[in-house]
């Protein structure tokens, strides 16, 4: 390399911007040294991550960093990864663009927590190697339940520990391992478990093995809706969360599966789902006779499929055996249908019907959601093998540019309430998908006035609609500047909330939404419409 390249080297890398900061301990100005620090371009021009490490004083710097926008993160262990502009530990963030006015970078690192406990049996007994589980509440198609975020086995004194957790909200929970398992009656992901034909012994007297190990939960209780939550603070250690978990006493359900018109048990082997609404299945092989042991109280959708027969019934559960139970079952059938777009100009075309998906997903759901092949250039689609029964229709992916208008099988309109379907249907079921969505946009200002970035703003329907059009509901969170956009809205009444940190999807939940109701925006959107609204976040 000549001297004349050389200096025009040094000379580029001393103009190229570079970056500097601090890293410290939330809520404090202790430094964090030995953390790693991560800049990546956010548009994905660049794969490659840069990475630095803070130095005793948690001081880090990043030479001849090219111009553009970036995204910082810094991780530690025992903190939680941050990244630059989150509201909160976990949250998303705001980009960082360079050459910037910020003359040092401050980042902030939450200590992560400890929970601690001691899983036993009814007479006080040790539990080992259990599972153990940290959960926290989530919501999917506007169901509530558990979700694990993290799980571990107590020793041979029963002793668990969970670690490393981000500061929050925690359910724990603890299921005892042994031979027998069973379903159980919550709705999370870890309440459905397997059951198996059980045989009784052949003695003078038969001995029942009903007992099944269910998941129970702190303070002592199978109820997930009677858990008590664990606040969690930064670098908190929690002691003495312990649950006695010992195996409960389960019910059998007994009946027969017959044809359509009852007159005959149907042979064979089939196999059995038994689901709680929110979609968890098990299942099993049974005769005709069928008798499901293992099964904790609860409600749910008992269904079986022989063949092209299928048929479904929802079943309660209590704190006895269910018996005399009739599955009536029936040939699936086809249903043909048409989607069009309504309300399309030149200037505004709306969704494209070749990149829509036509869904059917029974209610109250039970298993995986009947979904056609993409529709044809015409909008046709045909929907193949549907059981008897009620359906409520939906349109994947979501749309920014259109808006489900109408459903409809021969005269019955079923947008609201479902479509049942009691055997092929004799015309089309007719979708109108409108190409003249609501759109509203806005900025929210924190109570100093100050444009808020990574603000959730949430629009909620009516309540008479919340429970059975959750499609309706939409979210998004603030760009740097406080601005947000909300696309594809159906036409109806809405309140327009907007919060500094909030849990994802706590405003599915009834009780959240009763304590926040009166913290919202009316509003009305029209088809067509476009308003421009700016609101105040509703603080911590």
């Amino acid at each position: 390399m000549n001297l004349l390249a050389f200096l025009f080297m040094v000379l580029m890398q001393s103009s190229t911007p570079s970056l500097q900061g601090i890293v410290l301990k939330t809520g404090t100005v202790e430094p964090v040294g030995k953390a790693t620090v991560e800049l990546r371009r956010s548009d994905g021009t660049d794969p490659r991550v840069r990475s630095v490490t803070t130095a005793s004083d948690g001081r880090f710097s990043f030479a001849a960093v090219p111009p553009g926008e970036y995204q910082l993160q810094v991780s530690r262990p025992g903190y939680v990864r941050a990244t630059y502009g989150e509201r909160k530990p976990g949250g998303p963030g705001t980009p960082i663009m360079i050459p910037s006015d910020t003359s040092e970078i401050r980042m902030m690192l939450t200590p992560t927590g400890v929970i601690t406990g001691r899983i036993s049996d009814r007479l006080g007994r040790p539990l080992g190697n259990a599972t153990v589980q940290a959960m926290r509440i989530s919501y999917s198609a506007g169901r509530q339940s558990l979700a694990e975020v993290q799980s571990t086995l107590t020793n041979d004194l029963g002793e668990y520990r969970l670690f490393f957790l981000t500061p929050g909200r925690y359910y724990v929970g603890a299921t005892p391992v042994s031979s027998a398992r069973g379903i159980g009656s919550g709705s999370g992901t870890d309440s459905i478990r397997d059951f198996r034909m059980q045989r009784e012994a052949t003695r003078t007297q038969a001995i029942r093995t009903d007992e099944v190990d269910v998941p129970s939960y702190f303070p002592g209780t199978t109820d997930q809706l009677a858990a008590a939550p664990i606040e969690l603070k930064p670098a908190a250690e929690i002691r003495g969360i312990d649950i006695i978990a010992a195996p409960v006493r389960a019910q059998h359900v007994r009946g027969v599966i017959v044809g359509f018109d009852a007159s005959q048990p149907i042979p064979g082997t089939v196999s059995m789902r038994m689901s709680t609404p929110n979609g968890s299945r098990v299942t099993g092989s049974t005769a005709p006779n069928f008798d499901l042991s293992g099964v904790m109280p609860g409600t749910y959708i008992l269904s079986t499929t022989i063949g092209t027969m299928s048929g479904r019934i929802p079943i309660e559960v209590f704190d006895r055996d269910l018996d005399n139970v009739t599955l009536r079952i029936s040939p699936s059938f086809s249903v043909p249908g048409r989607l069009v777009v309504e309300g399309a100009s030149p200037e505004n075309p709306g969704p494209d019907v070749k990149t829509l998906r036509v869904t059917l997903r029974s209610d109250p759901p039970d298993s995986n959601p009947i979904t056609p092949p993409t529709p044809a250039a015409d909008g046709s689609f045909t929907l193949q093998s549907v059981p008897i029964g009620t359906y409520r229709v939906s349109l994947l992916p979501a749309m920014q540019n259109g808006y489900l208008k109408s459903v409809k099988l021969g005269i019955a309109e079923g947008i609201q309430s479902g479509i049942t379907l009691q055997g092929p249907p004799e015309g089309l079921l007719q979708i109108v998908v409108s190409a003249r969505p609501g759109t509203i946009e806005g900025r929210i200002f924190s109570e100093r006035k100050e444009p808020l970035a990574n603000a959730t703003v949430v629009l909620v329907p009516e309540s008479s609609l919340r429970t059975t059009r959750t499609d309706l509901y939409k979210n998004v969170t603030t760009s740097p500047t406080g601005e947000f956009k909300l696309q594809g809205l159906t036409p109806g009444n809405y309140k327009l909330f907007a919060w500094q940190e909030v849990e994802n999807g706590s405003w599915l939940n009834a009780e959240f939404m009763r304590e926040n109701e009166d913290r919202g925006r009316a509003v009305v959107v029209s088809e067509g419409s476009s308003e421009r609204i700016d609101l105040l976040a509703i603080p911590n």
